[in-house]
Parts: C-alpha cells; sequence; structure tokens
C-alpha cells in the first residue's frame, strides 16, 4: 500500500511539474537598456549636482566665517571669542545636519524614479508570462541558476529595447 501511495504521489508531482512553464529574466540587464531607466538616471544627476551647489554654498558661507574669526580673534575679548566660537559651531552642525538631509533626499528621489522602472517591468513581465502561458519567471539577477526559457527577448520587445 505505501508503495502504491509512493508511486502514485511521484506520478503526481512529475506530471503537474512538467505542465509548468518556466522562464527567467534578468532584471538589471533590462533595466539599464530602458530609456527610461537612462531619464530617470539624467534626472538624478542632475538633482545631486543641485543639491551638492546648495551644500557647498553653505560650505563657503561657514568657511568665510571661519577666516573671519581667525582674523578678528586677536582683537576680540574671551567673552565675543567665545560667542563666536560657539556660532560656527552651530553653524558646522548644522551643515552636517543639511547634509544628512540632501543624502535623505537623493535617496527618495533615486527611489522614486526607480519605482516608475520597475513597474513598467513589473506589467511587461505579467503581460509576456501570460500571453505566453509561463507559470512561473525567475529573475536570475538574485539566482545562481536558473531553469527554464529566457523570457527577456519577449520582454525586451514588449517594452520597446532594441534587440541588437
Amino acid at each position: 500500500m505505501k508503495k502504491l501511495i509512493t508511486i502514485v504521489a511521484v506520478a503526481f508531482v512529475t506530471i503537474s511539474t512538467s505542465a509548468q512553464k518556466l522562464g527567467h529574466i534578468n532584471s538589471q540587464e533590462m533595466m539599464v537598456e530602458m530609456k527610461e531607466y537612462k531619464a530617470a538616471e539624467v534626472e538624478l544627476e542632475r538633482y545631486q549636482g543641485e543639491l551638492m551647489r546648495e551644500l557647498e554654498m553653505f560650505a563657503t558661507l561657514i568657511k568665510q566665517d571661519e577666516a573671519k574669526y581667525i582674523e578678528d580673534e586677536p582683537n576680540l575679548t574671551e567673552e565675543i571669542k567665545a560667542s563666536r566660537y560657539q556660532e560656527l559651531m552651530e553653524k558646522s552642525q548644522n551643515f552636517q545636519g543639511k547634509q544628512g538631509a540632501a543624502e535623505k533626499k537623493l535617496q527618495d528621489k533615486e527611489a522614486m524614479l526607480m519605482q516608475t522602472v520597475l513597474k513598467k517591468i513589473q506589467e511587461a513581465v505579467q503581460k509576456v508570462a501570460k500571453e505566453n502561458s509561463f507559470t512561473y519567471v525567475f529573475d536570475t539577477s538574485s539566482l545562481h541558476y536558473a531553469g527554464g526559457e529566457d523570457i527577456t527577448p519577449l520582454l525586451k520587445k514588449e517594452l520597446g529595447i532594441i534587440i541588437e
């Protein structure tokens, strides 16, 4: 009886596995070829440049204030020296906070831009998989081995990427 159950189970697994159609893609490779990704990179670089210019402006102002402090220091009373030094330290801490905020803004902008690209890939995968009866589609950019059919050319066609 156990042998019969084992044979039936193996047969069932074999039949159900053979009915499944597997496909794979490399989303990282495909993403860098998309015009939307390239546009997102350009936008991200532009935004990063804006943030850097703003930070450089604050850094220049702090350096000017430091230079002025060093120049005026011999003529200042201890009380004024302490006050001006404290102001410089506060400006420096404020600058560090602005650097952290700029990094966060850049990360948020990148996530927003990449979300649009990833959504387009996901929609294309779903459409191609459905049209071609794929049961599963794996992303080889995160796998060591992927069996099945490479559907990257089908997705590139769906996304309008020129296939060389």
